[in-house]
């Protein structure tokens, strides 16, 4: 009887654990940014950006979207979330380069956190379009499972029978 309810109560427990993470979750992706559309300066909320929309980014954002800088100054980008590195990357605006540099990028991948500096971006891929969108995709896809999984549950179902 104690094992059923120290079950049930650890149950209920995770269950309202699971529901206020979610809850968190929604709050961090409901939140507005500000953009140029159609020759207008608006804040719009991160859900309802296009492809095509002129984002203006600065010191601390994260980025919902990919996007290529077309002006800025000093823009300095974690990209640990998409690459790992621990260095942040200084981004270039692409209007106005005369000539390549080596490490010349204009892009900016969401998920990504504005270090320093400010700029316009125009918005090149949204929601599941985005790196982001894609790995989050990846790791919501269940794979097949592995021969030695079919066969554990082959034998916790025949236990199941014989107990029952």
């Amino acid at each position: 009887m104690a094992v059923f309810i120290i079950v049930t109560v650890s149950s209920v427990n995770n269950y309202a654990k699971e529901l206020q993470f979610k809850k968190l979750m929604e709050l961090r992706e409901n939140r507005n940014v500000t953009v140029k559309r159609n020759g207008d300066i608006k804040s719009k909320n991160t859900k309802k950006l296009l492809v095509g929309d002129i984002m203006f980014v600065g010191q601390g954002d994260r980025l919902p979207v990919d996007c290529v800088l077309i002006s800025g100054s000093g823009l300095l980008v974690d990209e640990s979330s998409q690459t790992g590195e621990s260095v942040d990357v200084e981004k270039v605006p692409l209007r106005g380069v005369e000539e390549v540099e080596e490490n010349f990028s204009p892009f900016l991948l969401s998920g990504s956190v504005v270090k320093e500096g400010k700029g316009e971006a125009v918005v090149c891929a949204v929601g599941r379009n985005t790196r982001m969108g894609r790995i989050e995709e990846k790791l919501e896809e269940e794979a097949d499972p592995t021969p030695l999984q079919v066969k554990l549950e082959a034998i916790v179902v025949g236990k199941r029978l014989v107990t029952n």
